[in-house]
């Protein structure tokens, strides 16, 4: 199933940016030179937005990256990619919501830029706790990335004290990965 598992290209896009921004554009052609062949590709040429690149050669570049940059890359990478990724439209709709609709309107927004892995959302107030399953690739690192897009998202509501915790984990043999939200 890893070989198969797709995300949309402005996922690719945002860790290039990320990359080039925070460690200049030699950076980031650091990483891919650290790529296999394989992995390598989906990231040279013109990258597209709508389109639907293999997720394990992303997981694999923010290894590269992790290695090459730094422990911390990866939650600040996934901080980053809330910012490029959510646009500026839709950012100034997040200052009149909550974490809590975010993330009810996040679970949809997954199914369209990942082809694999199903969100279950439990909302308490000032507590949300997600649950992914079925997601194709295991990685602590994403794991970690998406702990920092989690707590930047939540951030741009206007959420105060927020905090995101990953206590269950399929890399640790969890029947879902858990990430828990508390503002």
């Amino acid at each position: 199933m890893e070989g198969s598992a797709q995300i949309r290209g402005t996922t690719l896009m945002s860790f290039r940016a990320y990359v080039e921004k925070t460690y200049g554009e030699g950076g980031f052609r650091r990483v891919l030179s650290a790529l296999p062949a394989e992995d390598r590709a989906p990231f040279e040429g013109i990258v597209l937005a709508s389109a639907w690149y293999p997720v394990q050669a992303f997981v694999r570049a923010i290894g590269v990256a992790t290695a090459a940059f730094g422990l911390e890359l990866p939650e600040r990478y996934g901080e980053f990619g809330a910012e490029y990724e959510i646009g500026r439209f839709f950012r100034f709709i997040l200052r009149f919501s909550s974490p809590g609709w975010l993330f009810d309107r996040g679970t949809r927004v997954w199914r369209g830029t990942h082809s694999t892995g199903a969100w279950e959302i439990e909302r308490k107030e000032r507590f949300l706790r997600g649950s992914l399953a079925s997601f194709a690739v295991l990685d602590p690192r994403y794991c970690r990335v998406l702990v920092g897009w989690i707590r930047r998202a939540a951030l741009m509501t206007g959420a105060r004290s927020v905090k995101v915790e990953h206590p269950q984990c399929r890399c640790n043999g969890a029947p879902a990965c858990v990430f828990e939200l508390s503002w």
